[in-house]
């Protein structure tokens, strides 16, 4: 996931998230399309960086958002709708929070990247592997 990717995520749903858990206080719908928007596009987002080829990515990003949608459509089923996309709304901020709380993956203090592969490791010949 690029550097760009990941912050517009997380910011998109910690926003989606808040304004589907406002939806339940307000009780308008001018908070729940962005929220719906929002949600939809981060889950479309983090899809994006699940594959390093474009047309996979779109795939990935297309099947992230409408498995996100399907699973809202589904727990909305539950209960009365605006308490259970406030649950959800809920649950994606703290995600977020967490989230940010993390490091990125495969970077390490100071924004050195470790690349590690197993070619180099254990054979005869390599680094470090001296016979005599």
């Amino acid at each position: 996931m690029s550097r760009v990717t990941r912050p517009l995520a997380l910011g998109a749903a910690l926003l989606g998230g808040i304004c589907w858990v406002l939806n339940l206080y307000v009780d308008a719908t001018a908070l729940w399309w962005p929220g719906t928007v929002l949600l939809l596009g981060a889950a479309a987002l983090l899809g994006l960086g699940l594959a390093r080829l474009p047309w996979v990515a779109a795939v990935a990003g297309l099947g992230s958002a409408a498995l996100a949608w399907s699973l809202a459509v589904l727990l909305r089923d539950l209960g009365e709708a605006q308490v259970v996309e406030a649950v959800i709304g809920a649950g994606a901020a703290l995600l977020v929070g967490i989230a940010m709380l993390l490091p990125a993956r495969g970077r390490v203090r100071g924004g050195a990247r470790v690349r590690t592969t197993s070619r180099s490791v254990g054979r005869a010949g390599g680094p470090g592997n001296h016979r005599g």
